[in-house]
Formats: C-alpha cells, sequence, structure tokens
C-alpha cells in the first residue's frame, strides 16, 4: 500500500512539474510584437503574408526558420527595422545558419557600413564559402578605404575557388580604385574567359580600363563582344538568400523589374509609365515611389519629381533616398538654398553620406561660402577615400588656397582613383609647375 501510495506520489509530482516546466517554456520563448507594424495601411496581399508569417512564429516561436521567413517577409515590403528585429532573434535561435546575420547586414548596407560589414563578417565565419557573403564583405570594405582588408578577403575567397568570375570581376575593381591597372586587367580578362556566366560585367569593366588608357581600338573589341551576349543576360552574382526575399516581394514584380531597367539604360519616360503602373497597384512601397520620381527628374518634369518625393517623406517618414533626390531636384532646378537644407536634412540623418556632403560643398562654393565648401569636400574625402570627386574637389579648393602642401595628396589621390580622366591630370600638371615656381633655385 505504501509503495503504491509512493507511485502516484511520483506521478502527481511528474505532471505537475511537467505542466510547470511548460508553462514557463511558453511564457519565456520569444515574441513577436505585433504593435511594430500596422496592416491596416498594408496592401491585402502584403497583410495576408505578414498575418501568416506571423502565425508560424506564434505557433513555433523557438524556431529560427519561422523568425528568418518573418524577417524576410517585412524585408521584401520595406519594414526593416522590424525586420532585423526578426533576424536578430532567428541568429539567437540558431548561430549556425549564415542567412540570418547575412540578411541583417544586408537591411543595413546603404545606411550603415560599419553594422553592414559587422553583420557581413559574421557571415562569413559561419559559411566561408558563400561567393556572395564574401563579396559583399569585399564591396564594403572597398567603400570604407580598408583596400587592404578588401584584398585579403578577395584573396581568402580566390584561394579555394580560383576561377569564380564574380570574386575575379570584383577582385579586378579593386585593383582599379588602387590604380593598378594590369592587375586590374588580367583579373577581368581572367573572369570573361570562364564558361557557364553571362560575362558583361567583365567585359563592361575591361571596356571602361582600355577607355582610361586610351587603347580604343581594344575598346571597340570588348565592346563588339558585348554585343554578341543577350542582353538580358545574369548582370550580377548570384544570390539564392536574397532572390528569396525578391520571391516574397511579389505583387507586380514583372512591371517593377521592367522599370528597374528602363531606368538603368535611361529611358525615363518608359520608366515613370511603368512605375506609374507599379505604384498603383502597391502604394504601400516607398522604394518605387522613390524611383518613379527619379525617372521624373530625368524627364526634366521638375514639380513631379518634386511632389513625389515630398510625398514619400510625408507618407512614410524620413527617407533618406527620397530626401537626397528631393535636393537633387532642388539643385537641378535652381532652388539652391532649398537643395543645401535637403542636402544637409540627409547629412542629419545619416552623417556619413558622401555624396550629400560633395553636392553641398558644391553648392557652398557656387554661394562664395568657400570655407565651409572645403569642410564638406574634406568630409566626402574621409567618409570614402576612394571617391575620386570629393578628393580632388578637395585638392583643387587647397590649390586655390595656395596651399599645396596640403593639396599634393588630395591630387595625387584622384589621380590614381581616376587613371585616364585628363582633368586630374592637368591639375596634378599645375601643382608640379607651382611647387618647382616656389622651389628656390639649386634646391
Amino acid at each position: 500500500m505504501t509503495s503504491r501510495r509512493w507511485l502516484i506520489g511520483l506521478a502527481l509530482v511528474l505532471v505537475l512539474g511537467g505542466g510547470a516546466w511548460f508553462y514557463q517554456s511558453r511564457a519565456t520563448a520569444p515574441r513577436f510584437d505585433r504593435s511594430t507594424i500596422d496592416t491596416a495601411n498594408l496592401h491585402p496581399s502584403i497583410a495576408e503574408a505578414l498575418e501568416q508569417a506571423i502565425g508560424k512564429v506564434e505557433a513555433s516561436p523557438r524556431s529560427a526558420e519561422s523568425w528568418g521567413e518573418l524577417g524576410m517577409v517585412l524585408m521584401a515590403h520595406d519594414l526593416a527595422d522590424s525586420a532585423r528585429q526578426c533576424f536578430r532573434q532567428a541568429q539567437d535561435l540558431d548561430d549556425t545558419d549564415m542567412r540570418w546575420p547575412y540578411l541583417l547586414g544586408y537591411t543595413y548596407e546603404e545606411v550603415d557600413y560599419q553594422t553592414a560589414l559587422a553583420a557581413y563578417r559574421e557571415a562569413l565565419t559561419i559559411d566561408p564559402n558563400s561567393v556572395p557573403v564574401r563579396i559583399r564583405v569585399a564591396t564594403i570594405q572597398m567603400r570604407l578605404g580598408l583596400l587592404d582588408e578588401a584584398h585579403e578577403t578577395l584573396k581568402t575567397g580566390l584561394a579555394t575557388q580560383p576561377a569564380n568570375p564574380y570574386l575575379l570581376t570584383t577582385l579586378g575593381r579593386l585593383h582599379v580604385i588602387r590604380g593598378e591597372l594590369a592587375e586590374a586587367e588580367q583579373a577581368f580578362t581572367a573572369a570573361a574567359q570562364q564558361p557557364d556566366w553571362m560575362a558583361q560585367p567583365a567585359l563592361l569593366d575591361l571596356v571602361k580600363l582600355a577607355v582610361r588608357q586610351h587603347n580604343l581600338s581594344q575598346a571597340t573589341a570588348y565592346q563588339q563582344r558585348l554585343l554578341q551576349l543577350p542582353q538580358a543576360g545574369q548582370m550580377e552574382f548570384p544570390d539564392p538568400v536574397i532572390e528569396r526575399v525578391r520571391f516574397l516581394e511579389g505583387l507586380s514584380k514583372l512591371i517593377a523589374e521592367r522599370a528597374d531597367l528602363a531606368l538603368a539604360r535611361g529611358d525615363a519616360r518608359m520608366a515613370a509609365s511603368l512605375y506609374e503602373a507599379f505604384v498603383a497597384k502597391r502604394p504601400d512601397m516607398p522604394n518605387a515611389q522613390v524611383n518613379l520620381a527619379q525617372a521624373y527628374a530625368m524627364s526634366g518634369n521638375w514639380p513631379a519629381a518634386i511632389k513625389r518625393y515630398q510625398s514619400v517623406l510625408d507618407e512614410f517618414g524620413e527617407n533618406v533616398a527620397a530626401r537626397y533626390g528631393l535636393a537633387a531636384v532642388y539643385s537641378q532646378s535652381g532652388q539652391a538654398e532649398l537643395a543645401k537644407q535637403e542636402y544637409q536634412r540627409v547629412i542629419d540623418s545619416k552623417p556619413d553620406h558622401k555624396n550629400a556632403w560633395l553636392q553641398l560643398g558644391i553648392l557652398q562654393e557656387q554661394s562664395g561660402n568657400l570655407d565651409e565648401a572645403l569642410d564638406c569636400y574634406l568630409r566626402a574625402s574621409e567618409i570614402d577615400p576612394s571617391f575620386a570627386q570629393a578628393q580632388l574637389a578637395s585638392g583643387i579648393m587647397l590649390m586655390n588656397r595656395d596651399d599645396l602642401t596640403a593639396a599634393a595628396p588630395y591630387i595625387e589621390r584622384a589621380v590614381q582613383l581616376s587613371q585616364g580622366d585628363p582633368l586630374p591630370q592637368q591639375y596634378l600638371q599645375e601643382l608640379r609647375k607651382r611647387q618647382a615656381a616656389e622651389t628656390p633655385e639649386g634646391n
């Protein structure tokens, strides 16, 4: 009897203990905060996709896959802040899947290079053989002026994949930045010779390189090879992770792709027409509206461009691309003071926006504010040491102040970054003449 009571007691303890464990486990499981998104203002198809993804997270709150999938849905529809929370949660649940730090880095790539690079490096540590991750790490390093680190990143990848055309093409672009044109040509040529890919990227770079070297016959030969390739050939490196996000974008994607291609080739009217059709179906996507405004600007329709950019800012809050586009339109339409205000707002929102610093400097110089202009140029040069225009502008301003010693490294850097461009060369020659004139005879 005693034995039976003991067994019953043990069973009760196990049941109650198991129930307590289950309750505690559910209570401490991660939860998605629905208040971070307003589905009422989203397109019905997007709201439905989000509800399905959120439902999977709520059903399996400890599933990294569910959190990651929700993050991708959010990312696909420009809800970056909420997407980042999901990718971080997915990584906490499974730190062996490179997709989660990789996608986190991708959401930061256009707004915070340092954060993007840190996340990409985590992804590369998990999967050193991922070519897309390695290329993105190297590309961010180049943007930050970390050229030696970028070289090491690419050479490490090529050590195990020596014939990968995407790594070779990226390496060639790095050599161009460093002024190593022979090495750049070697890398581009090796990439162009690889089978089983559309070689447009490498051939385009070879055309540019030949033009810089004033080898017009070679440039023509590369151009002829380009014309023999299909126009629809793959122009970007294959990236299955990002392709999954693009697939989730869903509605009217074909129209958006056609609009992007039209904008890229400079067909502003066609791009505007296609983006108008896309935005009519997807008014919830700010990026498409920014592109529509850009198409208006390219066609010279300043009022429509300004109205569209301002609409994006009013409806979606601060958007760096829209703010920068608005500033550019004000500048192009002769409204310099408004342009300066908007460029400053871009900088306030994103202090490392090199193009905003450069454009603000140009406007300040045109207004006679030379000290402010020089500060802007120097800041742009500091943000991106490979930014040839900023380097040249800084050097010219310093030359105009007769500070030849300070001007020299900027002019020299501009020449190195712009091989074949005669303008930096002309300023370098002028600099050398003035330096020689200031040097006392006999020294």
